[in-house]
């Protein structure tokens, strides 16, 4: 059931009369009913699967408040379990298959028939979002919602767990984030819930913008965006970069065209998520790449692996090495494939290399400090390169496999400038997408500065009924023309 569908507006529409005329407590019982129904329309048998880490992960964390004693047992017996099971799921196809090949390789005659292992829909995803509450409880920065009334009894116990199931499965972000923490949307869950004019109109808000981007913008550029990968040995560089700046902006208006949708459903109902992403192609560093693109996800490793391993605390060198090592997991998070790993690993040195260099800057010209026209240059530069380092990365993980690269060194015309007429989009054919980019711009430039998101209640009536109006447009001109799901469905 995908946001962009009839199918969703029809079930949405449905779950939002009925959640108007309920009180907190029911209200809650029919979001975690329609989280679950939400959830059985792309594999009913998976529902097990949410509601066992759900409840491993609400026992383990009521144990942990209740027996600090062994606190840290209970904490690695969650961990354990739960990406145990995420791994099971996400990488045993991947270990079967290099097992093969490493025997293959070796001269060893040995087959397998094991089955294929079905990856669940939002599996890396809700897994990590039950598996932070037993953290939380550990770091004492949560507990159990009776425990705030001192009454840890079994039917308290029993209220507790359907609203922490509400929190794993709650059906806007459930499939692909945002990641929440049980201090946030848990919080909102326990908490009285009444929706405001400014929630609706940030709702519709966000939810046609997210519309727009999906439908009218990274639907329409995959088919040429697909064209160039499927055989990316055959075109030249100047094709292969299009086609990945293309890529760029597909999967960037893919995953935050599904994050402002999902934040604008969660908001009708009274409910505020994390902001997943802010002009993230803007940002002036790698470092600052991260704090803007999926960043529940970047503070989740930052702060459950990154500062664990002992961050930056150890000095440079073993910074250095707790960045790879977070990154690698980035990318292995992302899919079960060497490519991925490989993505994680480059961005792993673009942040070790960025920290270097910018440590010997500080030390050979200490006090440094540009004005006017030479921090300007300098801040558009850096963007610049910043911005062609992303791009880099964005290649190695469309490829999805590291045999093309090879292929593109060995045979391929990767290395050629070629010519414009071998670009996948022609300029009458991008025009949509620059001048729908060119208008976002125009109202975003001021809201980064401020290091805020678009919003139309901060402009006046003209420029809001402007807004709207190109929303509408570009949906109303891609409705019913493409049906694909969402990238990071697949996460």
């Amino acid at each position: 059931m995908l946001f962009h569908r009839l199918d969703f507006f029809a079930f949405f529409l449905v779950v939002l009369a009925l959640y108007a005329c309920l009180g907190k407590r029911a209200q809650n019982t029919l979001l975690l009913v329609a989280s679950y129904y939400f959830y059985a329309q792309w594999d009913y048998r998976f529902t097990l699967l949410l509601f066992g880490v759900t409840l491993v992960n609400f026992v383990f964390g009521h144990l942990i408040y209740i027996n600090k004693g062994h606190a840290k047992l209970w904490l690695w017996s969650s961990a354990l379990l739960s990406l145990g099971v995420l791994g099971y799921y996400k990488y045993y196809n991947f270990f079967i298959d290099n097992a093969l090949a490493f025997f293959a390789m070796m001269g060893l005659p040995f087959s397998s028939q094991a089955t294929a292992v079905i990856l669940p829909v939002g599996v890396s995803f809700f897994t990590f979002q039950a598996l932070s509450y037993p953290i939380d409880i550990y770091r004492g920065d949560t507990r159990p919602g009776s425990a705030s009334h001192g009454d840890l009894t079994f039917s308290s116990a029993v209220g507790d767990f359907l609203d922490f199931a509400l929190y794993v499965s709650f059906f806007p972000q459930l499939v692909a984030g945002p990641i929440e923490r049980s201090r946030d949307l848990l919080k909102q869950i326990l908490a009285d819930r009444q929706v405001t004019r400014d929630q609706i109109e940030t709702g519709l808000w966000l939810f046609c913008l997210g519309l727009a981007m999906k439908i009218g913008v990274a639907d329409e550029i995959a088919p040429q965006v697909d064209a160039v990968y499927a055989n990316v040995a055959a075109h030249s560089f100047w094709a292969i970069y299009a086609a990945t700046v293309a890529f760029a902006l597909q999967i960037y208006c893919d995953f935050a065209g599904y994050t402002f949708m999902a934040r604008g459903v969660a908001s009708l109902m009274g409910f505020t998520l994390t902001n997943n992403f802010l002009q993230p192609y803007l940002a002036s560093s790698f470092q600052d790449f991260w704090r803007r693109w999926h960043i529940s996800l970047s503070t989740w490793f930052r702060d459950y692996f990154y500062i664990p391993l002992g961050g930056n605390r150890h000095g440079p060198v073993r910074t250095y090495a707790n960045l790879a090592a977070t990154m690698v997991v980035v990318g292995l998070w992302h899919g079960a494939t060497w490519a991925y790993v490989l993505w994680g690993v480059f961005h792993g040195a673009l942040l070790a290399v960025e920290r270097f260099a910018m440590g010997k800057i500080k030390i050979l010209f200490p006090g440094l400090a540009l004005t006017g026209f030479g921090a300007l240059a300098a801040s558009a530069a850096g963007r610049v390169v910043v911005l062609q380092g992303v791009l880099a990365g964005w290649f190695l993980f469309r490829v999805g496999d590291l045999s093309v690269v090879s292929r593109i060194v060995e045979e391929g015309k990767g290395w050629t400038w070629g010519g414009f007429a071998d670009l996948p989009l022609s300029f009458p054919d991008a025009l949509p997408y620059v001048s729908f980019l060119l208008i976002v711009a125009l109202y975003e430039t001021p809201c980064y500065r401020r290091g805020e998101e678009i919003h139309p209640a901060r402009f006046s009536a003209p420029h809001r009924t402007a807004l709207y109006l190109v929303l509408a447009m570009i949906i109303m001109s891609s409705v019913g023309m493409k049906d694909a799901p969402f990238i990071y469905f697949q996460f």
